[in-house]
C-alpha cells in the first residue's frame, strides 16, 4: 500500500499544483478583465486557445464563466490547501484532498458533457482535459482512502475516568 499511497500523493500534488498555477493565472482571465494580467499571460491563454482549439477558453459562454468563477473561489483555495498539506503531511490533507477532487470532477463533467455533445472537441483538446479530470478522481479518491483510515470521530472516546461499581 506504500508504493500506491506514494503514487497517489505525486498525482495529488500534480493536480493541486495545477489548479494553484493556472486557476489565478490563466483561467481567471476568461472573467477578469484582460488588462489585469501581464502580455505574456494573456498571450499564453490565446496561444493555448488556439493550439489546442479550446473555444470554451477562445469565447466562454455562461455556464463555462461560471465554472471558473467557481475554479477561483473553491478549487484554487481547497488546491493551495491540499498541496501544502500533503507536502507537509498533516492529517486534515485528506479531507481537502476530497473535497477539491469531488469539485473539480463535477465541474469537468459539465465541460466533458459539452464538449462530447458538441462534437467541436478536438482530439488534443481531450488530451488536456481528460488527464485532469483523471487526476481529479485520483484526488477524490486519494481523499476517501485517507479520510476513512483516519476515521470519522464519531466513536465515543474512551473514558478516561474509572468504572464505579
Amino acid at each position: 500500500m506504500g508504493l500506491l499511497s506514494t503514487a497517489a500523493d505525486a498525482a495529488v500534488v500534480l493536480f493541486s499544483l495545477a489548479v494553484a498555477a493556472a486557476a489565478p493565472l490563466i483561467d481567471a482571465q476568461a472573467v477578469l478583465p484582460r488588462r489585469l494580467f501581464p502580455a505574456p499571460l494573456v498571450r499564453l491563454h490565446r496561444w493555448y486557445a488556439t493550439e489546442f482549439g479550446d473555444y470554451l477558453a477562445a469565447e466562454p459562454p455562461g455556464f463555462f464563466r461560471g465554472l471558473v468563477w467557481l475554479e477561483f473561489v473553491l478549487h484554487w483555495p481547497l488546491s493551495v490547501a491540499t498541496l501544502y498539506g500533503v507536502l507537509a503531511r498533516r492529517p486534515w490533507a485528506g479531507a481537502t484532498a476530497l473535497a477539491a477532487g469531488v469539485s473539480v470532477v463535477t465541474a469537468m463533467s459539465a465541460v466533458l458533457g459539452e464538449f462530447f455533445v458538441s462534437g467541436r472537441a478536438t482530439h488534443k483538446l481531450l488530451q488536456m482535459y481528460v488527464p485532469f479530470a483523471v487526476l481529479a478522481v485520483i484526488a477524490a479518491l486519494r481523499g476517501l482512502v485517507v479520510w476513512s483510515s483516519q476515521g470519522t470521530g464519531l466513536a465515543p472516546a474512551p473514558s478516561s475516568q474509572k468504572k464505579r461499581p
